[in-house]
């Protein structure tokens, strides 16, 4: 095999990865974007907001972890992707 052909397979199994990687890198980003909606959602619903309103009253106030630093990277990234490949300047 010369180089020029071990070149050209190499160019080959680099393409064929890459098409892979922006494949996955769609899957994860429709993943992520309906995650985000869901989430957004949720912390909007009057009755999820009520659950915590008055929970301490009962004795059950939570303190635990959130996801509100997460969300927001997420929301971020999100904001700079056009498209799964693409990226705003």
């Amino acid at each position: 095999m010369t180089d020029a052909e071990r070149y050209a397979e190499m160019i080959l199994d680099l393409e064929a990865k890459n098409r892979e990687l922006r494949e996955r890198n769609q899957r994860l980003g429709v993943l992520i974007k309906n995650l985000t909606a869901k989430i957004h959602a949720i912390e909007e619903n009057k009755s999820f907001q009520g659950l915590f309103g008055l929970a301490h009253v009962h004795g059950f106030g939570y303190e635990g972890p959130n996801w509100n630093e997460e969300l927001a990277q997420a929301d971020e990234a999100l904001a700079k992707v056009t498209s799964p490949c693409e990226r705003k300047p």
